[in-house]
């Protein structure tokens, strides 16, 4: 388990390729990237 998250920690920008965060704070990115959609929301974690 450890191995896996130094993986995700080194790797974080290669795995995942837009914003992640919780969904407030991606309104709010995506309202000042003149954004109009959010592709996935689930468990209250946005990945666009």
């Amino acid at each position: 388990m450890p191995e896996n998250w130094l993986t995700l920690s080194k790797d974080f920008r290669k795995l995942f390729h837009g914003a992640v965060g919780h969904s407030d704070v991606l309104t709010d990115y995506c309202e000042h990237k003149g954004l109009k959609r959010r592709a996935i929301v689930a468990n209250k974690l946005i990945i666009t």
